[in-house]
């Protein structure tokens, strides 16, 4: 029941229609106390950091590694037996939907936020608030056209006597950890159920699937429409190796949680070779998997396995910016000025009697000047970081570059791109000055010369054609911050793009009639083109939205998220959940 001015409850909520009953909170069952030092924060749990990854040793021992404690596994949250069971103060969880069949979570995720990410976008930062956690079940699923209903859970098994659970890895016919039994199918083709994951897991996966052509003269929904994916940090979702760090092993041996959730597909963030000046957002090596995450061939299995689970598997690709440790630069630095080499990047003359000053007034995102001088006395421009000199995307090189690594990745049999910075390939020409300072406020709510500029559609038709010379639904995704949801429509007419995230709905307040406008006109640009709307609340870029909404106070925090949440699955379209957010967890 509303109750009018409760702080939980959205203004102006008097014209809008109760939440059906299928969509409401189940009762939280209480969190066991194996650890005397997790206070109780009404069924939530205390400190969770980056030393409590979820560890897998090979000989199935859980070890502490280098920045690890040996009893970290006493932070992994743990289920209740007792299934029904109201929490502290009568507190609910969230049922996230589940598309893969009856049963509870297997093994619970201990996500949290990359160590030494930047924040790229200030504007969305928040307070500190207390790291606090909550248990959430997961429950039976059943497609509903239009939206993601939510039903309740089953009791979870496998728990110790103290209530936490073994963190072992069970060994498959194949002899290999988490692998499913039968035949592996070829990472080359993308594997994926076309009904299985909304219906029954009564099919069996196929090795092929109809392209967009084929399932739409069969009158079959493409996948990506309305599909929930989930985001992975590798750093910091799941270590395989015991070297408190995770990898690509780790992700893999957790591959059967993602399928219990009911996700239709993984989003991995950069795991390519890299200094890590940016947590892997500044690449040497498009085509390498860096050590710290594994090899091309934990790449390849994962795939493998993530497609007979029935999962899709979408990888980061940062095509605005590369490392200063990439070949590319370093030879453009050999060459000096007036090099054909430094043409693939934006190397100019400084302004000054002697060339002292930048070229012109664009800021870093990172904060300070976007371009840094170089021993010959040119500057270079880089939007993000020193380390991340942005590509000239008027160089043909950079084109051949990039469709390469796209056909690369495609032939390995991943099944989409997210296009970090998709909105600024291109920048204005002639890279005039803004005339404004702390730039930073103005992204995604005015036009600035470097990002949103018309000249990016072209290159997102070019990659379209090739993704659509592939079978199995290959999709494309942009990070795009816009000035409005208009433009970001922009990015996903029919020869563009699949899908582009809706930061118009992440930076909504929480207002009933601004969202109600927000989600009205984003529908709205999204039919023009015949695109689904694309809803995310968190990811590694923005503060949690748990944190976000709760204006100081965690417990009204957590409520307002599951809430945010429910809301965000119940609408119309595809939805991204960011690791952890299943967990409630705050930043």
């Amino acid at each position: 029941m509303d109750v009018p001015g409760h702080p939980d409850v959205p203004q102006h909520r008097a014209d809008r229609s109760a939440v059906p009953a299928d969509v409401r909170t189940a009762p939280a069952r209480q969190l066991p106390r194996a650890d005397p030092r997790l206070r109780d924060h009404g069924g939530a749990v205390l400190r969770l950091d980056d030393e409590g990854l979820l560890r897998h040793h090979p000989q199935g021992d859980r070890r502490g590694g280098p920045g690890g404690r040996p009893d970290a596994d006493r932070h992994v949250l743990a289920a209740d037996r007792a299934a029904g069971q109201a929490g502290p103060g009568g507190d609910r969880v969230l049922q996230l939907p589940h598309r893969l069949g009856r049963g509870g979570v297997r093994d619970a995720v201990h996500a949290v936020r990359p160590l030494h990410a930047r924040r790229r976008h200030p504007h969305l930062r928040a307070g500190p608030a207390p790291r606090l956690g909550v248990d959430l079940r997961h429950g039976d699923h059943h497609h509903h056209p239009g939206g993601h209903r939510l039903h309740a859970g089953a009791a979870q098994p496998g728990l110790r006597a103290d209530g936490r659970r073994h963190q072992v890895l069970t060994a498959a016919p194949s002899g290999r950890p988490d692998t499913p039994a039968g035949p592996r199918p070829s990472a080359s083709a993308s594997v994926v159920p076309p009904a299985p994951l909304r219906e029954s897991m009564t099919q069996h996966v196929t090795d092929t699937v109809p392209t967009e052509a084929a399932a739409a003269a069969s009158g079959r929904r493409e996948w990506w429409r309305d599909a929930v994916i989930y985001q992975v940090y590798p750093r910091s979702f799941a270590d395989g190796n015991g070297d408190g760090m995770g990898d690509l092993p780790g992700i893999r041996a957790r591959l059967p949680y993602l399928r219990k959730l009911g996700v239709d597909a993984v989003w991995l963030s950069p795991f390519y070779a890299s200094p890590q000046a940016d947590a892997g957002y500044d690449v040497t090596d498009y085509r390498a998997v860096d050590p710290m995450f594994g090899t091309l061939t934990d790449a390849d299995d994962l795939v493998r396995e993530a497609h007979a689970l029935g999962l899709r598997v979408i990888v980061d690709l940062v095509p605005n910016h590369c490392s200063d440790q990439h070949e590319w630069f370093k030879q453009a630095l050999r060459e000096g000025p007036g090099s054909p080499l430094r043409e693939r990047f934006h190397f100019r003359p400084g302004k000054g009697a002697n060339g002292e000053l930048p070229p012109n007034d664009w800021e870093s995102i990172f904060g300070g000047p976007a371009w840094t001088r170089v021993a010959d006395g040119e500057w270079y421009l880089h939007l993000f970081a020193p380390e991340q000199p942005d590509f000239n995307w008027d160089h043909p090189a950079v084109h051949d570059e990039f469709r390469s690594i796209l056909r690369f990745w495609l032939d390995l049999g991943i099944d989409g791109f997210r296009i970090d910075v998709a909105h600024g390939l291109v920048k204005a020409e002639g890279l005039p000055d803004i005339g404004h300072d702390e730039q930073v406020k103005l992204l995604g709510t005015q036009a600035v010369p470097y990002f949103d500029q018309d000249g990016v559609h072209e290159i997102y038709r070019s990659w379209r054609r090739i993704l659509d010379e592939y079978t199995g639904e290959r999709i494309a995704v942009a990070e795009a911050w816009t000035p409005t949801v208009e433009r970001s429509a922009l990015y996903l007419r029919p020869d563009e793009l699949h899908q582009a995230f809706n930061f118009s709905y992440l930076t909504t307040g929480w207002n009933a009639a601004d969202l109600r406008e927000v989600i009205d006109r984003s529908l709205q640009a999204m039919n023009a083109v015949h695109a689904p709307a694309t809803w995310v609340l968190s990811n590694h870029d923005v503060v949690r939205h748990s944190t976000r909404l709760a204006e100081g106070d965690p417990a009204r925090g957590l409520r307002r998220a599951r809430a945010a949440t429910l809301l965000m699955l119940a609408l119309p379209g595809s939805a991204y959940l960011y690791q952890g957010e299943e967990l409630g967890l705050p930043e």
